[in-house]
């Protein structure tokens, strides 16, 4: 009697033991999940109406589950330009304001998110590497997929008399310049398209000490705007945004100096619906490309 008893208790405390490590397991591997769709709710923000945020206090955080809304994942430099494409489709379509909620981020930031479940139905990148890596999961689909922009890159110097192009670069920059803000070339486009643009002029050894890394092309601007960076490389469509007494000088950086900048869109099997559907229709319109274009983008469709 007493070694069955003993026999039980140890069979217990397997047991017990195992469930524990079962449930250890199971937490590690959602844990990703629940980040992801923490930082997609302290990112999302609606783009359509900021006073129907203020009437709306439900819609401001968390995903959209009503089935005409969705949620789009949008790269940070192509921020004010969308948010033109939203309010011109929402007037085109009497959509309500808090029907499509955008967030804002690098695209490596948001193309993790979207790997680990983040509701987005939509992803604007700001590249076509994010946009393939996530269709080679399966979570979108290759057919799709199109070149909704072409980026444009500029070295922005609102303190400079004159554009800091290579020469001005090569001559002054050594001494000129304190620091030089970018975008973390590892996680968005435009900073790597930045880092290859410095090392084709070979000047990326020189300045490599002077560069700050923004998390995104918005924050490298943010750098310079805030003066704590000399000059930083952003995106054209955000140096035109700039008021007049802001822009100062820039220098457009040639596109043989970097890869292209080709923005890719792609819907996110997962979460798509009627009104994504059709939104996604709508970039590829002939009015929203002219909006692209007015933004400081190139554009291959038209």
């Amino acid at each position: 009697m007493v070694f069955i008893r003993a026999h039980a208790i140890s069979w217990l405390t397997g047991l017990a033991r195992s469930v524990s490590t079962y449930v250890s397991s199971y937490i590690s591997q959602r844990a990703s999940t629940i980040v992801s769709l923490f930082v997609f709710s302290i990112l999302s923000t609606t783009s359509l109406a900021k006073d129907n945020d203020q009437q709306n206090n439900t819609n401001n955080n968390g995903p959209l589950t009503n089935g005409s809304d969705f949620n789009i994942a949008v790269a940070s430099n192509f921020k004010a330009c969308y948010e033109k494409l939203a309010e011109a489709y929402s007037q085109q379509h009497n959509l309500a304001p808090q029907q499509i909620k955008a967030s804002y981020a690098s695209s490596g930031q948001l193309a993790a998110m979207i790997s680990r479940g983040a509701p987005f139905a939509i992803f604007l990148s700001a590249d076509q590497k994010r946009a393939q890596q996530l269709i080679q999961r399966d979570l979108a689909d290759a057919q799709n997929g199109f070149i909704y922009a072409v980026g444009q890159l500029v070295l922005w110097a609102p303190k400079l008399e004159q554009k800091p192009g290579p020469a001005w670069l090569k001559e002054h920059g050594t001494h000129a310049i304190k620091r030089l803000s970018l975008a973390n070339p590892k996680h968005a486009p435009y900073g790597l398209a930045a880092e290859q643009s410095l090392k084709q002029l070979g000047l990326y050894g020189e300045l490599q000490d002077k560069l700050v890394f923004g998390q995104n092309v918005a924050q490298s601007l943010q750098f310079v705007a805030s003066g704590a960076a000399d000059m930083g490389f952003i995106a054209y469509a955000q140096w035109l945004e700039l008021d007049s007494e802001q822009r100062g000088q820039y220098w457009l950086v040639p596109a043989d100096l970097h890869s292209a900048i080709q923005q890719q869109a792609i819907e996110i099997k997962a979460w798509a619906n009627n009104t994504s559907n059709d939104f996604f229709r709508f970039l590829k319109q002939k009015q929203a490309q002219q909006i692209v274009r007015n933004c400081g983008y190139l554009s291959d469709i038209y």
